[in-house]
């Protein structure tokens, strides 16, 4: 059966954003593959976080300081998605045997990052880096600077793989308010938490050297995705 992609682009409050992966998902035939895009503001922290010793005290600072907080079902550590990020989530089909492995997902979505972002003519590598905020193996990393991170859960029939993207706005400012959270909510440094340096991280905008929109890397992302879809 051919397959289809279908595209969903959100922008609104965090709350009614983060959680409509699973909405999108049980919304998709079993010959459509998703591809969802949300823009939003505040900080989606893991389930990992509501374990830190302080956690209710961090988290009422960064909403002191602006930002609405969630958490989310995927991934382990907090992330901000604030103007100049945005978030993707592809959704696949489990019976798309290789793509919808445990780590096959994960190499789907890092493909079609690869393919997508070849524009910027720079290499992109997918690697942990430890002392960005929400490390993991696969990160995305250009020039040894964290630009996104991805995340994966699983349904019953779909697999939603998600990365969020730095494009661009200022990524020092995100990451000391994520390093000061940590530092408020961790005070007994507990190695399950990084220990953030915000200059592991970077926007495409800061490693390319000129803006690049939101919009701009929906439309590369689309293009490389409806690419695959259709040679299936």
């Amino acid at each position: 059966m051919k397959k289809h992609c279908v595209l969903l682009h959100q922008r609104g409050p965090l709350v009614e954003l983060v959680h409509q992966d699973r909405l999108f998902a049980c919304s998709l035939s079993s010959n459509e593959i998703g591809l969802r895009f949300y823009e939003t503001h505040g900080i989606i922290f893991g389930k990992l976080d509501k374990a830190l010793s302080r956690f209710e005290e961090g988290k009422a600072w960064v909403e002191s300081m602006g930002y609405p907080t969630t958490i989310r079902e995927q991934g382990g550590l907090g992330v901000i998605v604030d103007e100049g990020v945005i978030n993707v989530s592809l959704i696949l089909p489990t019976s798309l045997k290789p793509y919808s492995g445990l780590y096959e997902a994960y190499d789907t979505l890092v493909m079609l990052l690869q393919d997508g972002l070849k524009h910027l003519n720079k290499k992109i590598y997918f690697y942990e880096i430890e002392n960005s905020y929400c490390p993991g193996k696969y990160d995305g990393v250009i020039d040894q600077k964290k630009f996104c991170g991805i995340a994966q859960k699983r349904m019953k029939d779909k697999v939603i793989v998600s990365a969020t993207i730095l494009v661009n706005q200022d990524q020092q400012h995100r990451g000391m308010l994520m390093k000061q959270f940590y530092e408020i909510a961790n005070p007994n440094n507990d190695l399950k938490y990084p220990s953030i340096n915000p200059q592991s991280m970077a926007t495409l905008s800061d490693v390319v050297g000129e803006f690049i929109s939101t919009q701009d890397i929906q439309k590369a992302l689309f293009a490389s995705t409806k690419k695959w879809v259709e040679s299936l």
